[in-house]
């Protein structure tokens, strides 16, 4: 199917404090805002940001010499086999490389570009740097190693991505798969000697790609020698091998084995061409995340996720945290932070300055009370950043409707998938008693037991006995639910669940839920729902059919 980081301690920057007079006095403002839509805006809050730290990594010689004797082996028998094409070797590639980190089809921050490392030109060390654009966006050891791929990361929260199989690694280019390596620990948090998890595709050029770093067990489905497509999965962004955070190492070699930078500049000492489709900009300043919070985010050590604290509901007086995270963001880049009412007014705004001359990726922190009295409704978050602006919506006098953990459950004596979130229908499916045969499949993802705004109601279905098929099915879209209601073959047995559905992008503070079909296979139809894209990978192998995005799950 086509289609991060340990953190650290954050630096604090340090407002002036309120003092107990100036808290009283922004109390007594925020009281008055709805009868007045106060033409003075309420004094800032705590402000809190810097730099995140992002990962690195390093392969030793021995691994470097372990990786090219066994793809030379690979080759060779493959070549004898008659299973690789004939070579057409060139300067650049026949197929120029497409990107190879992708967030999920439907993911609500859309694009995974944080390069947190370029390939190093300059053979010297340590700390003698030199990327392809004469810059030093890259790093080296006093070991001797100087940095030899891209690193790119889906910033921020990569751990909760990789755990989630959010960031998936795509093949740049089409070639067929020539080594893979998987079953390493990926929870890597410092440079060691471990192994890492990788696949590695080899293009008809010649030329061979190395994807390292990934998540154990999510590699794709398909064996040494198969083919693979431009933008085809190959596995899931992790911390596996000599790695301090989630990202993916690529690395490029061409036809006669010498590294390549795939970025033309004029200090990439090995290749005057660009291999890239469309080459990204050096400085990409980016808004990779705005969000609200009901406390600070908690950069906890690595490898556990961060404790984000996201909130979209409040309550008047509340303490709402607002946070944007940036890429490529220098000096001059300040960031415009506005809140509005949801008639449209400006409530509070500040401009956040940067405290350094460059950070690869930035976060911003700003802490702001809601009014006393004040409308209820849907308020809007934006930030403005470098010509670019983003923004998302929170609900004030509100609260979450009450979650529900929807499990998955299979029948090997069906080949069939059911998931429920009723706690009834679990314990009677644990037990086995009395209906037997179902066990868990470890898979579930959280819903909602009540409505809410913005949610959909997911209704359910069972075919009829004597009619209709003896399976499930589950939809959030209102035509699918209206269209089999009168239908003879299927029972509506209820509303199940409540959930944000969507048919091409999911909504913030979500992540996407895909239904698979088998295409009625074993002579009944069956569907299975899943967050995962390992998953529909295999289940794809197995001939089921990918049907789309349908629900977006919260986090």
């Amino acid at each position: 199917m086509r289609f991060s980081t340990c953190l650290k301690a954050p630096i604090a920057l340090a407002p002036p404090a309120l003092t107990g007079l100036l808290a009283l006095f922004v109390v007594l403002a925020l009281s008055t805002y709805a009868s007045a839509q106060a033409a003075s805006m309420p004094p800032t809050g705590t402000i809190r940001g810097g730099a995140v730290p992002l990962p690195r990594d390093e392969i030793t010689p021995q691994q470097r010499a372990r990786i090219k004797s066994t793809l030379d082996s690979n080759v060779e028998a493959l070549r004898r086999a008659g299973r690789l094409p004939a070579m057409s070797p060139r300067v650049a590639p026949v197929s120029p490389l497409q990107w190879p980190l992708l967030l999920v089809l439907g993911h609500p921050e859309k694009v995974a570009r944080t390069i947190t490392n370029y390939v190093d030109h300059d053979p010297g060390y340590p700390d003698q740097l030199q990327d392809y654009n004469c810059g030093t966006r890259t790093y080296d050891q006093a070991n001797g190693y100087n940095h030899q791929g891209t690193d790119i990361t889906s910033f921020p929260f990569g751990w909760r991505k990789m755990d989630n199989d959010e960031a998936i690694v795509v093949a740049a280019a089409s070639g067929a798969i020539v080594m893979k390596e998987d079953g390493q620990f990926d929870r890597s948090c410092e440079l060691n000697d471990n192994l890492w998890n990788a696949v590695y595709v080899r293009h008809p050029d010649g030329s061979t790609a190395w994807y390292g770093h990934l998540k154990a067990g999510s590699l794709t489905s398909k064996g040494l020698g198969a083919s693979v497509e431009a933008g085809e999965f190959l596995g899931v962004m992790g911390s596996s091998g000599d790695s301090t955070g989630p990202h993916l190492h690529l690395e490029i070699h061409d036809s006669s084995g010498q590294l390549i930078d795939p970025f033309a500049g004029s200090c990439n000492t090995f290749n005057a061409e660009s291999w890239w489709a469309q080459q990204r900009p050096y400085n990409e300043p980016a808004i990779d995340l705005v969000m609200t919070g009901d406390a600070p985010v908690d950069f906890t050590s690595c490898p556990t996720p961060e404790v984000e604290h996201r909130s979209s509901y409040f309550q008047p007086g509340q303490l709402v945290f607002l946070t944007a995270f940036l890429t490529d963001q220098q000096r001059s880049d300040a960031s415009v932070f506005n809140v509005y009412a949801p008639d449209g007014t400006l409530y509070a705004t500040t401009s956040i300055a940067s405290d350094a001359d460059y950070y690869a990726a930035s976060f911003w922190e700003w802490s702001v009370t809601l009014p006393m009295i004040g409308p209820a409704g849907m308020w809007r978050f934006e930030v403005a950043f470098s010509g670019k602006t983003q923004s998302v919506t929170f609900q004030v006098g509100a609260s979450e409707p009450p979650r529900t953990e929807i499990v998955e459950y299979y029948a090997a004596s069906l080949g069939h998938y059911f998931m429920t979130g009723l706690s009834l229908e679990q314990a009677i499916l644990d037990a086995g008693t009395p209906i037997a045969g179902w066990t868990r499949t470890g898979k579930s993802f959280p819903a909602y037991s009540d409505i809410g705004a913005g949610l959909s109601t997911v209704c359910r279905f069972f075919g009829r006995p004597g009619v209709g098929f003896n399976t499930h099915f589950y939809t959030a879209f209102d035509f699918e639910c209206d269209a089999l209601k009168p239908e003879a073959a299927w029972i509506f047995e209820g509303n199940v669940f409540y959930i944000a559905a969507d048919v091409l992008q999911c909504p913030a503070s979500t992540r996407p839920v895909f239904r698979l079909y088998n295409n009625g296979m074993g002579g009944a139809p069956n569907h299975r729902y899943t967050t995962s894209w390992p998953v529909i990978d295999a289940m794809q192998a197995q001939g089921w059919l990918l049907e789309g995005l349908v629900f977006c799950a919260p986090l």
